[in-house]
């Protein structure tokens, strides 16, 4: 960092970084700052205040986040109509959680963290007589960001009639 002043002004430095003694050469003072490693996945701003006798400079660095990944083995899973479980690996370098779109999708465990975590994804009995679908979200604990979804398709209800005799004999006219 260079400061523009007087050389010989007294400038006094106000940070919580860390950094070396202002060094001048003719009217340019001169001044190194760590900044260390962010390893939240938000960003963090920090600031240098110079202040001497002509004024006060303020100085603000902004530091990015780390990328916050999450990914499943799976973007889809299918159910029949009677209800199913399917395993996902999920892999992520965060504390994550889920979340889903409908009642009859559950997620055991519901949460997990950093490295590999099996899941599954469990849907209810489909009492209707249309497919239906729904998704699961996986979320930054951290951020609340939605980083990984997987689609749930589940088939319909299929209506079976019993006919009882097994056999029905209809004369030539149909009745």
């Amino acid at each position: 960092v260079n400061y523009v002043g007087r050389n010989g002004d007294y400038v006094i430095v106000e940070t919580d970084l860390e950094h070396t003694d202002l060094v001048w050469i003719n009217d340019i003072a001169s001044m190194d700052i760590t900044i260390p490693e962010n390893v939240k996945h938000s960003d963090i701003t920090f600031t240098v205040t110079f202040s001497s006798s002509i004024g006060n400079q303020t100085l603000t660095i902004v530091q990015e986040g780390a990328i916050e990944t999450l990914i499943g083995d799976r973007t889809s899973v299918g159910s029949d109509m009677n209800g199913d479980s399917n395993s996902v690996k999920i892999t992520s370098n965060i504390e994550w959680y889920s979340a889903t779109s409908d009642e009859w999708i559950r997620v055991t465990p519901s949460e997990g963290g950093i490295g590999v975590t099996d899941v599954n994804i469990i849907t209810e009995k489909n009492p209707t007589v249309d497919d239906r679908v729904g998704y699961v979200y996986f979320k930054s604990k951290e951020t609340e960001t939605t980083l990984f979804t997987i689609k749930v398709t589940q088939g319909k209800l299929v209506e079976v009639i019993k006919i009882n005799p097994n056999y029905i004999v209809f004369d030539a006219d149909g009745g």
